[in-house]
């Protein structure tokens, strides 16, 4: 029988690939404006600003998985 182990890692970047893929498939005037640009980073919802600019929520995404993942990996570990 073989045994596989699945890292921390690989179940953040399911998490990961998920999130994003819902996020942009369900929400894509979160991201993008219309003109298919990024929006920025801004304190209020606008056709050029937002509150949830990619180059925050991605990055911050991305370690929210990865620390969710090590607290399954530790609770089911034990």
């Amino acid at each position: 029988m073989v045994s596989v182990t699945i890292s921390r890692l690989h179940i953040a970047l399911v998490f990961y690939a998920v999130f994003i893929g819902l996020l942009l498939a369900t929400r894509p005037s979160l991201l993008f404006a219309a003109d298919g640009a990024a929006k920025q980073w801004g304190p209020s919802m606008s056709e050029t600003t937002s509150p949830f600019a990619i180059s925050f929520l991605f990055p911050f995404s991305a370690i929210l998985f990865y620390y969710l993942a090590a607290v399954m990996d530790f609770t089911l570990s034990a």
